[in-house]
């Protein structure tokens, strides 16, 4: 039980951490990591309209991975609610 829970809130903690950095890294960079202007950069100041950028991802991916983190959160309550379900008979105290 304390091994599912620890797993569980490194999973959470994963994704939290990812939901951060994913919109930093699809940022575009507009200069090299040594601070200079690239081609694209200068081209698209030197001339006027920059050209629109495409929009990031897809939606269909975006619903796909929210209708699996909820399929995920009903699965580990439905696992865990049945760790102490052994659907055993009751007993009557007895150790004979």
């Amino acid at each position: 039980m304390f091994t599912v829970l620890s797993w569980t809130r490194a999973l959470f903690a994963i994704l939290a951490l990812a939901a951060f950095t994913l919109p930093v890294a699809a940022a575009p960079q507009t200069t090299s990591p040594l601070g200079r202007t690239t081609e694209a950069s200068r081209a698209a100041t030197h001339h006027g309209v920059p050209e629109p950028n495409p929009p990031a991802g897809s939606p269909e991916l975006g619903i796909l991975l929210i209708i699996g983190v909820i399929g995920f959160l009903i699965f580990m309550t439905w696992l865990l609610s049945r760790v102490s379900d052994d659907s055993s008979p009751p007993s009557d105290g007895s150790i004979i």
